[in-house]
């Protein structure tokens, strides 16, 4: 669980998005230094490259700094993630360069669901 920080000295305290570097380490290390995306037919993504912590539970939703509720996601697979999760508006602010490669969609991942990603991104978008 994340530390509370206090917001002030009379205040209420607050999360920090700062995830220990311990923690950090021990995500790396077991999920190999590799996305973990799992598309539906089973393919794992296999990018090492522009790798994020990405919260299960996302932490504006409560999610905790914990082993179980962080893994591994290429930046691609993480945005498509939260625009999943929150809409586009939310991450209107993030916006890629036109033209630039983090421009373009997810890819498609036809089968079965998974549990912790039950639907592949839309194909095209």
């Amino acid at each position: 669980r994340a530390a509370p920080t206090p917001h002030s000295e009379t205040g209420p305290p607050t999360r920090t998005r700062s995830i220990p570097a311990a923690l950090r380490r021990a995500v790396h290390a077991r999920d190999g230094g590799r996305c973990r995306y799992t598309a539906p037919d089973g393919r794992r993504c296999a990018n090492t490259h522009d790798l994020q912590i990405d919260h299960i539970v996302p932490f504006a939703l409560g999610g905790e700094h914990t082993l179980d509720n962080l893994r591994l996601l290429c930046g691609r697979h993480n945005r498509w993630r939260a625009e999943r999760t929150f809409g586009t508006k939310r991450r209107a602010r993030a916006e890629p360069t036109p033209g630039s490669r983090d421009e373009q969609p997810a890819p498609p991942a036809p089968g079965r669901p998974r549990a912790d990603m039950p639907e592949a991104p839309p194909p095209g978008g």
